[in-house]
This record gives C-alpha cells, structure tokens and sequence, in this order.
C-alpha cells in the first residue's frame, strides 16, 4: 500500500496473522527418516520444556538430555525486595 492510498483508506483490522510456530525443514530423499527426525526433535524439545519448567521452580540437579545446551538459571526472586 503506498502513502496515498495508506492516506485515503486508513489502516483496516481485518489482517489475521499467520499461525505462529518453528518450521523445521528437513532436506532428505528418504522419508521415514524424516519423519524419525521431526518426532525425535519434538521429544527432544518436550524434555527441555520440561527441565526448564523445574528449574524455573528452583530445583538445581536437573539432568539435561544429551546435546541440549543448559540455559541461565531464571530468577527467583524480586532483589529490590529484600
């Protein structure tokens, strides 16, 4: 839309956004492992969602699963009320 039309028309609401989400893209000529991957990564983010949700609740000796990069502890805390 250009600055005439954008002057003349005003700005409509009736734009509904994609849904959002990560695409995984998975180049291979053999399917089944394709759909093996796409399965596995989804577990694999699950567990992660998972051991961070119990981090967030203060426990610290979480096991990771293998590959998984442990993220900054949340905090915990307000330190402007102490």
């Amino acid at each position: 839309m250009g600055h005439t039309r954008l002057l003349a028309e005003g700005i409509s609401f009736d734009h509904v956004p994609a849904k959002k989400g990560r695409r995984i893209y998975v180049l291979t000529s053999i399917n089944q492992w394709r759909i093996n991957f796409i399965v596995n990564f989804r577990a694999f983010c699950e567990e992660c969602r998972e051991c961070y949700e119990l981090m967030k609740l203060g426990h610290t000796n979480i096991e990771w699963p293998p590959g998984a990069f442990v993220p900054p502890a949340p905090i915990l805390m307000n330190p402007i009320e102490l």
